[in-house]
């Protein structure tokens, strides 16, 4: 049995795929399919499983496409409910892929529909594909279906599925996520990408609760609020999302003109560029989120979902801007600024720049301090006690409670959320002074400023 690891640290995305006997079978795929048709053809085995844990909500899946381009069939849990062609899976079922079985093991809680994947081959310690329902160190948050299902009822699911399903299995098995650190499917997962059962029966606090009640309670506490994309991208996962080839040949350049033309209140222009030379110089109005970061995750949580883009990027990465961009279900993209913002700015169009601003030059008396961090961040300290704060999380919501005239400077732990921050600001209020603080809080700290609590 050879295991191998995908992993796409933008969305903290881990899928696999499992080969035995020249045949091969991919769990959880990414929308970007073509490393899996890559190696299947260096290894020379045929892709003849594509199996979904869930319908996942936040990346799109490339199910669809993987199964047209290679012919494999698509499994799904029985109360998937999917609107496409697949296979419906039962508990205790199993698949063959040569000399591995493939074991479904049916676990909701995460979502009604969760399965987990166990395969074995009587020759290496089992290997179990846990999807959404357990994390290195976490389990998946069971409140995505709220308003649809109680979050409680899940939770007490999860319970179930955890002890009588996955916890019964023999403490050498590997357990393979389908998430790591980062990923918003988990309250605070680990930075390991896999582990055994035993190891996380011992330190994963989840699994450490005995009691039902207990376990609800913990589980639930202090769950960040979903982004407002991820309805959108189970929806997407459960209907069958177009392809990503077919995705990209509907995206077009657009010349200096023709970017002018599609600039209005009812488009957004999304720069992918580096923090420090979006500031330097942008057209009005875009939104800086720097590819660098978690790029998809954070537009999926500042952006709504249906909005027409318009792209700038680099001209090196602009193909990748649009797979992330792809990867989290947006596709209403109009096209992308042909050249980059330097055509932009040869053809004599409106270019802003403001500086950013270093903690050598902060002016606390005359300057608003605007923290965009977690609350559980700002609980190590602030710049200021009178700082406000407003997690970026929740921008799309509280931007209207930043003053539309003050002095501003935004600040997060590095400088990425900040700079995200700053121009969304900036979109809704024109005017506005502002600037966003290079390093950060972190920079502020290590500096040995006055902290205030």
């Amino acid at each position: 049995m050879r295991i191998e690891h995908f992993y796409l640290k933008c969305l903290a995305h881990g899928s696999y795929m499992v080969t035995n006997s020249g045949k091969a079978a991919v769990i959880d795929p990414q929308r970007d399919i073509d490393d899996y048709i890559k190696l299947a053809k260096e290894l020379n085995v045929q892709i003849t499983h594509v199996i979904n844990t869930h319908h996942h909500a936040d990346f799109v899946s490339g199910h669809l496409e993987l199964a047209e381009k290679t012919g494999a069939k698509i499994y799904l849990g029985s109360k998937a409910n999917a609107s496409f062609e697949h296979v419906s899976v039962k508990d205790g079922e199993i698949l063959k892929l040569g000399e591995i079985d493939l074991k479904i093991l049916e676990t909701p809680g995460h979502t009604p529909e969760s399965i987990c994947v166990l395969a074995t081959d009587g020759k290496n310690p089992p290997a179990l594909f846990t999807g959404d329902t357990l994390f290195i160190g976490e389990v998946g948050r069971p409140d995505l279906l709220d308003g649809i299902m109680e979050p409680k009822d899940l939770a007490s699911m999860l319970y179930d599925s955890l002890h009588n399903k996955i916890m019964t299995l023999p403490d050498d098995t590997i357990v393979y996520p389908a998430h790591g650190a980062g990923s918003q499917c988990g309250k605070n997962i680990s930075d390991d990408l896999h582990s055994t059962l035993g190891e996380q029966k011992k330190t994963n606090y989840a699994l450490r609760i005995p009691s039902r009640e207990e376990f609800i309670e913990t589980v639930l506490d202090g769950m960040p609020t979903p982004p407002a994309y991820f309805k959108h991208n189970a929806m997407l996962n459960k209907m069958g999302p177009e392809g990503l080839e077919k995705v990209k040949t509907k995206i077009k350049p657009l010349s200096v003109q023709e970017f002018k033309a599609n600039l209005s209140d009812s488009t957004i222009v999304i720069d992918s560029r580096k923090a420090d030379d979006f500031w330097e110089s942008f057209i009005p109005g875009s939104v800086n989120i720097p590819l660098e970061g978690q790029f998809a995750s954070w537009v999926g949580t500042v952006i709504p979902f249906h909005s027409k883009i318009l792209v700038i990027a680099n001209p090196e990465n602009l193909d990748e801007t649009i797979t992330r961009l792809a990867r989290t279900g947006y596709d209403n993209i109009i096209g992308y600024l042909e050249g980059g913002i330097k055509n932009w700015s040869s053809a004599g169009e409106n270019i802003q720049n403001i500086t950013r601003t270093d903690i050598s030059e902060i002016d606390l008396k005359n300057t608003n301090l605007l923290d965009v961090r977690k609350a559980i961040e700002t609980k190590s300290g602030k710049i200021t006690e009178s700082a406000l704060t407003i997690p970026l999380q929740e921008f799309d919501v509280r931007i209207s409670e930043v003053p539309e005239n003050a002095n501003l400077l935004v600040y997060c732990g590095s400088g990425y959320r900040s700079s995200i921050a700053a121009s969304m600001i900036l979109r809704k209020y024109p005017n506005t002074r502002i600037s966003d603080l290079r390093g950060g809080y972190n920079a502020w700290f290590s500096a040995n400023q006055t902290v205030g609590v």
